[in-house]
């Protein structure tokens, strides 16, 4: 595992405290490889996490039937796509003898090709999950939801970054990327994935845009490192390129500080400002006691360090809202009840025809 050796943890703690931490920070599988590592662990938490392993590898199989139904649909269509994230890193954590939680599918295709993609997975037995059309109108998401013939989660991808406020602080090229892909096996197929340290990179910023307060989203970094040699001066390029060094430089440096992942002094000074170096060293830590995605400093650091150039703009920003008030629409909220959630049923489809024209306006 990732990380620095020592003493074995004996826990002694309250098992309530104990099972919302897991479950914030994604650890239940983890902890399934690793219980008898930790002495005084509750039978009930063992066997909870045991449970919890056995529906992992379930769905496991599931998403790899998906991931080839998919790949063959794609493929037939003569659409260029790439599978990234989740069953990506879920190889790299069976290289280490641990399933991966959050178990879905992450597809990226060219924007122009999006609603090809959509009819090639309908056309599977699959489908489209998203079902707010105005919001997709109004917000131009960079992906949608689809489910595949067996009932996998598929995150449809036609760019990297899903806000397009963040899209505009940002220039990762789709086109570039589907067109460096490397075809690879992955569980029972193959799919074409990213090179590995622009894979690292993504895994990175998907990281700080989510705010780094999960350990499995810094256990991602260490193990994605430890997994292949990381050519480190191409990452920099790559997080520069992007306009993204401070997001990435400080998901790797909190992966460092938490996890123990090996990262090059000399790399974090060239991704980070000191300010942002500074404000790292000192909120960073506190991400292992998160109980929200969102809340506390850790998130709002790794968030705003894509919004704001200087750490002190992100304090001025927070400032004006806090006095300012909320305003506008929320979108992008979790749960189908919610207008801000884009599994909420909203619009028609001449919205949905809207945002794919929208869609390949903006990559144009």
């Amino acid at each position: 595992m990732a990380g620095r050796p020592g003493a074995a943890p004996h826990w002694a703690g309250d098992t309530a405290e104990l099972e919302a931490a897991l479950s914030q920070h994604r650890g239940w599988l983890t902890l399934a490889a690793h219980a008898e590592e930790v002495p005084g662990l509750p039978a009930a938490v063992r066997e909870a996490a045991e449970k919890r392993l056995g529906r992992a590898r379930r769905r496991q199989v599931q998403a790899d039937a998906d991931l080839a139904v998919a790949g063959a649909a794609l493929d037939a269509a003569h659409i260029p796509w790439a599978c990234f994230k989740g069953p990506v890193l879920s190889a790299v954590y069976a290289r280490v003898g641990v399933a991966r939680s959050a178990i879905d599918l992450d597809l990226l295709v060219p924007p122009d090709r999006l609603g090809d993609a959509l009819r090639a997975l309908s056309a599977t037995g699959g489908g489209l999950l998203s079902r707010n059309f105005t919001l997709l109108r109004r917000e131009v998401p960079g992906e949608v939801a689809a489910v595949g013939r067996h009932g996998t989660s598929i995150d449809l991808h036609w760019t990297m970054i899903n806000r397009s406020l963040r899209r505009q602080r940002a220039t990762i090229s789709t086109a570039d990327l589907l067109r460096d892909v490397e075809r690879v096996p992955l569980g029972s197929t193959t799919a074409p994935v990213l090179q590995p340290d622009v894979a690292l990179a993504h895994v990175c910023l998907h990281a700080a845009l989510a705010g780094a307060s999960r350990v499995s989203w810094l256990l991602d970094v260490a193990l994605s490192v430890q997994d292949r040699a990381v050519d480190w001066d191409q990452l920099i390029a790559t997080a520069r390129a992007w306009g993204v060094p401070v997001p990435i430089g400080l998901v790797l440096q909190r992966s460092a500080t938490l996890v123990g992942t090996p990262v090059p002094p000399a790399v974090l000074r060239s991704l980070l400002g000191r300010d942002w170096a500074l404000a790292e060293r000192l909120v960073g830590r506190t991400a292992a006691r998160a109980t929200s995605d969102t809340g506390g400093w850790p998130a709002r650091l790794s968030t705003g360090a894509l919004e704001d150039r200087r750490v002190v703009d992100l304090l001025l920003r927070r400032a004006r809202r806090r006095l300012q008030g909320p305003s506008g629409a929320v979108a992008f909220v979790q749960g189908p009840e919610h207008p801000g959630s884009t599994l909420y049923p909203s619009g028609d489809p001449t919205d949905l025809a809207a945002y794919l024209t929208a869609v390949s306006a903006e990559a144009a």
